[in-house]
């Protein structure tokens, strides 16, 4: 196409197309059919989407040209700053056609539907518009790269499809993405394709089956050859079985501490939580981690503790709880007591892990490693502790150290260690206004 023909295109273009020709639309002070008279533009070329839909999400487009011009074919031609162009999610445009008719001259569809119309000859449009010329022209489309999810891990899954289910083995297809007009999409870190599974939890993406090569996040379109067959770009899901919360960083585990009441909760890799504060009350939901997975670097910070309080990092632990293969590191706990008006007041209990454990909670390589614990206590005048701590505090400043960390009123640390021997402390300290009188090993 010459470059001034072009051009002129350009600006018909820009006006006429920039909504459907209808009766009594005007292009100024004049009707569209005017503007179309008065151009000479006798030369109309309907462009019919056929599946897709263009870029304002009309299904078809009417062009009127000035004789001895060519037809602008839509998404190949370059036509400039003009917004022109069709799509259909999951294909490419191969070319556009003539429809293919039946003996009687009626479109022949390809769907019961009639929303899709059978394409026969390809327009060509090197050959120059004649007056008076009416043309229909079908997008014929071809299946596009596709995103192409398949089940990976151990186990097969359930997927939800409407009001049906389907199962789905090891290796086989979940569902499909588009790239859509893009080269490159970025994949979300969430179950494929918004595929829901009722039996089991997505974990995620790999680039090979056996899960050994974590997706970077990127999907990258792969090329066709000229003539070749259309290779799709594959992502492999590994699922597990249940239903869980699965935790992957800082703000998930925020969210995991502040709902412990309940739940089940996977913790999949190592998080360092930035020091965030966290504050449980109950624990009586599922923990689990992939392996032996550190949770660290957050603290618990509770101030104005009096009348009968009792505080731990994972407060009391219910008897639906269980904690398995995970690892809390590096938390630094400070606890302020406050004192009533006159005499001692009294707190029922300060502790490291826990406030106490129901009948059928179980733990399961559980470790609590790197632990700071510090209480502030007030003094009167004579040096005297004005908030007695009955679990560590007694009454003439005595402390007991072999109950401060589990929340046991029956028996002390070491006793719930040996009772509970899926859990483990190391390098645990505990300091009361500054002093060390405590510490395990």
């Amino acid at each position: 196409m010459k470059t001034k023909t072009k051009i002129k295109l350009i600006t018909i273009l820009a006006i006429v197309s920039a909504c459907a020709l209808a009766a009594g639309c005007q292009v100024g002070r004049e009707t569209y059919e005017q503007f179309v008279d008065r151009n000479g533009l006798t030369c109309h070329v309907t462009y019919y989407s056929n599946g897709g839909e263009f870029e304002t999400h009309q299904t078809k487009k009417e062009i009127y040209y000035s004789p001895d011009t060519y037809a602008i074919n839509i998404g190949s031609d370059d036509i400039g700053d003009s917004k022109i162009a069709v799509h259909m999610d999951g294909y490419v445009l191969k070319e556009w056609c003539l429809p293919a008719l039946d003996g009687d001259g009626n479109l022949v569809y390809e769907d019961e539907a009639k929303t899709v119309v059978k394409t026969g000859e390809p327009f060509d449009f090197t050959k120059k518009l004649t007056s008076g010329t009416e043309i229909s022209l079908y997008a014929n489309w071809t299946l596009d790269v596709l995103i192409e999810y398949r089940l990976a891990g151990e186990n097969p899954i359930t997927v939800q499809e409407g009001e049906e289910t389907r199962k789905v083995n090891l290796g086989e297809v979940i569902t499909y993405g588009t790239f859509g007009r893009e080269t490159s999409v970025y994949i979300k870190d969430e179950a494929p394709g918004g595929v829901n599974s009722t039996d089991s939890t997505f974990l995620q993406f790999f680039e090979d089956e056996d899960c050994e090569i974590p997706f970077g996040g990127t999907a990258v379109k792969p090329e066709t050859p000229e003539g070749g067959e259309v290779k799709n770009f594959v992502l492999y899901a590994k699922y597990m079985p249940g239903k869980w919360t699965v935790v992957k960083d800082r703000t998930q585990a925020a969210r995991m501490f502040a709902r412990m009441g309940s739940g089940s909760y996977y913790i999949y890799n190592d998080i360092d939580c930035g020091g965030m504060e966290v504050n449980v009350a109950v624990t009586n939901c599922k923990i689990e981690g992939n392996g032996n997975v550190t949770i660290s670097n957050f603290a618990v910070n509770q101030t104005g503790i009096s009348a009968n309080a009792k505080n731990a990092l994972l407060g009391n632990i219910g008897s639906a709880a269980s904690i398995k293969d995970v690892t809390f590191s590096n938390i630094k706990i400070s606890y302020g007591t406050r004192s009533g008006l006159s005499g001692p007041s009294f707190v029922e209990g300060l502790y490291l892990f826990c406030t106490g454990v129901a009948d059928g909670a179980k733990f399961e390589n559980v470790k609590i490693k790197d632990v700071e614990m510090s209480i502030s206590i007030p003094k009167d005048e004579d040096g005297n502790h004005l908030v007695i701590i009955k679990n560590m505090l007694e009454s003439g400043g005595v402390f007991e150290t072999d109950n401060w960390m589990f929340g046991s009123a029956d028996e002390s640390d070491s006793a719930f260690l040996a009772k509970y021997s899926g859990v483990s402390a190391e390098n645990c300290t505990l300091s009361v206004n500054g002093e060390n009188v405590a510490s395990v090993q």
